[in-house]
This record gives structure tokens, C-alpha cells and sequence, in this order.
């Protein structure tokens, strides 16, 4: 396994997890190959947290998923990873994330480019839901996702979840100055936000934000609005 940039980050993930370890279902840092960590990418998808309970996590780890992070050069768990008795790529918000990345890529380059796309979360602690996790954990986890963000330096960054509360959005604003907003309507309290990181190394940076694809990831509302953005992206 390497020693790189990845694995130095998952046993910081591991080490700030300790206090909480009653309160969470394990650590999962990262959702694509950790070469994309260790090398760098152009673009990031970022979610909240990882999902799931012990179950979910003992799954995990008798299938081999942390091994398949740093052996498979094109892993990612949005394709590759079965989830919870379905077969690899097919549970309902994997394939909200593939439809995502065809509307926005087309059909010829979707899945190259989602699997050179650097996938991680916020707080790499599991839970069943964000609620669940301490307060205490969630800001602990905040100076490591950054240190992982800005060493990564992407161009582009894909946020699964906007809202104002706890969410990769929500937390790129308290991080960035963020410059030229924009928000387009989708549906109900469904947008889409975009914006440009105006300061630091990440700077220029463009965000596309989402509306959590658990909840939206079907509509064909919003995957027509994604289809729009390519010009941005």
C-alpha cells in the first residue's frame, strides 16, 4: 500500500476519528483511486459524509474496498462498489451520480471522466445520517478536508449537497471567498449554485452545487439544467 499523500491522510482521518469512534461507524476517506489524491486532479466531487452503519462498514472491509483505493488506478465506488445487495454501480444514489456526470459530460466521456475525478467527503466519518454525527467531529474534520482540497488543486469542484446548513457547499463558503454567485432555479427548494473561489491557492476555482442527489438525483428537471452547464465545466 503507498505511503503517499492518501494513505498519510487516511490515518490523520483515522487519528482525528478516535474521540468520536462511539459515535460513528468507521472512517472512509476516499470514494476514487488514491492516486488521484496523491497526484493531484482537475476536478473533485465532494458529498458530506459517508453513509452507512456497521454493517455498511464490515461490508466494506470483507469486500476490500480500502485495498481497492490504492490498488485499482481507475476505481471509484460510485461505479465499481456494491452497496447493500445490489449489483456494483446499481444501488438508486450511484446512479444518480453516473446520470449527473452523463448530463454533464455526454455519453461518450461520462464515465472516463467520473473515474479521473477525485471523490471525498467532508468528514470521512460514517453515519447513517448527518444528524447523527457530533458537532464536535464534524468541525474537527473541517482543517482536514482542506489540507485535502488544496492539496489536490482542482479547477473544478462538484458539490453533492447546497444547503445552507452542513454541506460541502455550505462549508466552501466559510472556507473561500467566493465571487460571481449564481443560482438557478430546478424545482421545489431545488437549485443549482455556482460561484468562483476569488482568493488563495485555490484560486479561480469554479464550484458547481448541487442539490443532494439522494433526494433529486432523478429529476429530469435538474439533469436537463446540468446538461446546460457544459460550457462551464
Amino acid at each position: 500500500m503507498t505511503t503517499g499523500f492518501a494513505r498519510r491522510m487516511e490515518i490523520e482521518a483515522e487519528n482525528i476519528a478516535k474521540p468520536f469512534k462511539d459515535s460513528i461507524y468507521g472512517v472512509a476517506c476516499w470514494s476514487s483511486s488514491a492516486r488521484l489524491f496523491d497526484e493531484g486532479a482537475e476536478r473533485v466531487f465532494i458529498g458530506t459524509n459517508p453513509g452507512g452503519d456497521e454493517n455498511d462498514h464490515q461490508d466494506a472491509k470483507r469486500k476490500g474496498y480500502q485495498q481497492m483505493r490504492y490498488q485499482s488506478h481507475d476505481f471509484n465506488a460510485w461505479l465499481d462498489e456494491a452497496w447493500r445487495g445490489s449489483l456494483p454501480g446499481q444501488r438508486a444514489n450511484q446512479r444518480s451520480v453516473q446520470q449527473v456526470f452523463q448530463a454533464m459530460y455526454g455519453n461518450e466521456e461520462w464515465e472516463k471522466v467520473l473515474r479521473n475525478t477525485a471523490c471525498f467527503e467532508v468528514a470521512p466519518f460514517r453515519t447513517p445520517e448527518i444528524k447523527a454525527m457530533p458537532p464536535e467531529a464534524w468541525d474537527a474534520a473541517i482543517p482536514w478536508f482542506q489540507k485535502v482540497l488544496e492539496h489536490v488543486r482542482p479547477k473544478l469542484i462538484i458539490c453533492n449537497g447546497n444547503g445552507e446548513g452542513l454541506s460541502p457547499w455550505s462549508i466552501l463558503g466559510e472556507i473561500y471567498s467566493l465571487a460571481h454567485k449564481n443560482r438557478t432555479h430546478v424545482e421545489g427548494v431545488a437549485s443549482i449554485k455556482q460561484a468562483v473561489i476569488q482568493y488563495g491557492i485555490l484560486k479561480d476555482t469554479k464550484i458547481v452545487a448541487l442539490p443532494h442527489l439522494s433526494r433529486f438525483g432523478r429529476s429530469e428537471r435538474l439533469l436537463s439544467k446540468i446538461e446546460e452547464l457544459r460550457p462551464f465545466v
